[in-house]
């Protein structure tokens, strides 16, 4: 089987499946099943869909124990026992044909692990639940609002103390393109870090916009997490009269490329940088 899980416990314990536990079968890691919400027609055949939406995550895993005599067993038994316990979280990372994504969040709804079985390879299976339909990237993605600017080319080599000379340059740029390859929207977290005084901010992501009312000088920070529909400024949550909530909502990269931008009129007295984690509907 092409699997390999790394569980982390909301603890920072961690199990690995390995020879002592050796996987034989993992489910829900494809598709989850969906909802769809409709009403009968007042009028005329079929239905009107007012609605849909996916359900939380299953997933399951079977593992056989590779040492099922004596004391090892005993050993490798109390180890699981102690390991999945439902007073914790789980973070599944998952690896599959060479591809890792991780199951976030997770809680244990099913556990089984038979005694009848002392003295024959006995079976762990435990069913995790994440809360989330998705499945995440197993590490995230960060762009400055920065460009290289070339300046010149040439074949020649200068020796000696000529001085240095310029290939290229970081410019400043309001506009990134992000070519985002998650089958799932994604939303991003924003970081804008005054370099002067800047009068709030403007965002947009294609044909999505929104606006940040607060007032920027030189030495703040500003994080703007449109997963959350929260922002902070230096650390502290900014009002939310200064912001629109649903707005933040839809912010979200979709597959393909996305035109973000941010800005402020002409207001270069800032830095920005947009940080996201890949969101999939499968592995």
């Amino acid at each position: 089987m092409e699997y390999g899980i790394r569980i982390k416990r909301n603890d920072g314990e961690i199990f690995v499946f390995d020879s002592d536990f050796v996987l034989t079968e993992v489910t829900g890691i494809d598709f989850v099943p969906n909802e769809i919400f409709k009403e009968p027609r007042g009028l005329g055949n079929g239905d009107i869909i007012t609605g849909k939406r996916k359900h939380s995550r299953e997933i399951g895993i079977k593992a056989l124990s590779g040492i099922y005599k004596g004391m090892n067993y005993r050993n490798n038994r109390d180890y699981a026992i102690a390991f999945f316990n439902n007073n914790y979280s789980f973070d599944l990372e998952i690896t599959y044909i060479g591809k890792t994504m991780i199951a976030k969040d997770c809680i244990i709804q099913e556990n089984s692990f038979p005694s009848e079985r002392n003295g024959k390879n006995a079976f762990l299976e435990i069913v995790f639940l994440s809360p989330y339909s998705d499945l995440f990237a197993a590490s995230g993605a960060t762009t400055d609002f920065t460009s290289t600017k070339a300046l010149w080319h040439d074949t020649r080599i200068y020796e000696g103390a000529a001085g240095k000379l310029a290939f290229s340059e970081m410019a400043r740029t309001t506009e990134k393109i992000i070519n985002y390859l998650g089958s799932e929207p994604a939303p991003p977290v924003i970081t804008v870090r005054a370099t002067g005084y800047v009068p709030g901010i403007d965002i947009a992501i294609d044909d999505k916009k929104t606006s940040i009312k607060t007032i920027l000088s030189s030495g703040d920070t500003l994080i703007v997490d449109c997963e959350e529909r929260a922002v902070t400024k230096n650390g502290s949550p900014v009002p939310v009269a200064d912001y629109d909530a649903w707005e933040l909502m839809e912010m979200l990269l979709s597959y393909g490329d996305n035109l973000v931008k941010v800005s402020k009129n002409s207001n270069t007295a800032f830095t920005a940088e947009i940080s996201f984690v890949g969101r999939y509907g499968g592995l």
